[in-house]
């Protein structure tokens, strides 16, 4: 961004903070990333500049623009931009547009993380830039131990700081095909960037869509499940909003707390008796262990029920994180053929 051309620098910083985030996995080789094999729009931009700053966050708003204008035809599904970059004790009112940009980013789907100050510093006394910044489409993270404690050397704040990420000795990416430990909370910013790719991976079509119309409140909803399925830590306190832990799992299950279930029937006749019809549901999306409670009072723990008479049922299904959907079925018992010789009627039995 600093020189306007698509000319990238070989950076041992930027190579390592986009490892973190994206490492391919699986493939017995170096690292894996927080969101294995995401893919990586690298921007070398300058924290010095605001206007530096707005050029970079201004390719990432085109792209992500242009993929929402032609329904993916062109730009790029952008889902997080991370800032592994700042400006020490800055004043957020002194850079306006450089917070204003973070709404921008929003608007179209982004979200975007922050590296606090690499100091024992409360920001909110002593400023920082860009995790001072107040949009909500910022997540400003500082650094964990791997003893889940705040690293001496990151910046806290009750305020501004919204969570905790693993940042120490954090081994990653660098130039030459190679691979070092890095620490910082240059570090910790990208595990919570993975962490929101990871998310929208682990999406069901349903909110997919449902983001691909309303990006802005979806993208909202990702970052309350990341924060919400934080751990909460005693020794995380006083060092952020949430005084939490960046927990991938917990984050996982806040999200699927949309409710994407969807029911369907299939049922078939066990025999002829008026009261002999078995009803499959069929569930996508939910996560067990899953309850059914029906109309008529019974409630169980298998998705199979047999023995059911005729007559209109339905059946409200509650899975392991409260999710709920509900839907309806007619049983519908048909009549056996009228009595001949000979004539099978149920199960092989003959009628004379």
């Amino acid at each position: 961004a600093y020189n306007n051309n698509s000319v990238l620098p070989t950076q041992q910083h930027g190579t390592h903070v986009s490892g973190i985030a994206a490492a391919r996995g699986n493939n017995n080789q170096g690292v894996s990333g927080v969101g294995w094999g995401m893919e990586v729009l690298p921007v070398a931009g300058s924290s010095g500049s605001e206007a530096v700053v707005l050029a970079a966050y201004g390719y990432i708003l085109e792209m992500r623009a242009l993929y929402n204008e032609t329904n993916g035809q062109k730009g790029a599904f952008v889902v997080a931009a991370n800032s592994s970059f700042g400006i020490n004790f800055a004043d957020a009112s002194q850079y306006p547009l450089w917070c204003n940009f973070y709404d921008s980013l929003g608007a179209e789907g982004v979200l975007s993380t922050g590296a606090t100050i690499n100091g024992n510093i409360d920001i909110d006394q002593f400023g920082d830039m860009p995790t001072t910044c107040s949009s909500p489409y910022l997540l400003s993270v500082t650094n964990l131990t791997k003893d889940a404690v705040k690293n001496t050397g990151a910046g806290y704040g009750t305020t501004h700081i919204d969570i905790a990420a693993p940042g120490t000795d954090i081994y990653s990416t660098v130039p030459s095909n190679s691979y070092s430990n890095s620490t910082g909370t240059s570090m910790a910013a990208p595990q919570v960037a993975g962490a929101i790719g990871l998310l929208y991976s682990a999406m069901c079509p349903e909110l997919i869509n449902l983001y691909k119309q309303n990006p802005d409140s979806i993208a909202l909803y990702v970052r309350e499940s990341i924060l919400k399925g934080a751990d909460t830590l005693s020794m995380l306190q006083g060092t952020s909003a949430t005084e939490g832990k960046l927990n991938l799992t917990g984050a996982i299950e806040e999200m699927f707390r949309f409710d994407c279930t969807d029911i369907s029937f299939e049922s078939s006749q066990a025999n002829c008796e008026p009261c002999g019809v078995e009803v499959t549901v069929d569930l996508h999306y939910a996560v067990s262990p899953i309850e059914y409670y029906w109309n008529d009072g019974l409630v169980t723990g298998n998705n199979v029920r047999s023995g059911m008479c005729a007559g209109n049922y339905s059946v409200t299904v509650t899975d392991i994180f409260g999710y709920q959907s509900s839907d309806s079925i007619y049983v519908d018992i048909p009549s056996p053929p009228p009595l001949a010789d000979s004539v099978p009627i149920c199960l092989g039995e003959t009628k004379n």
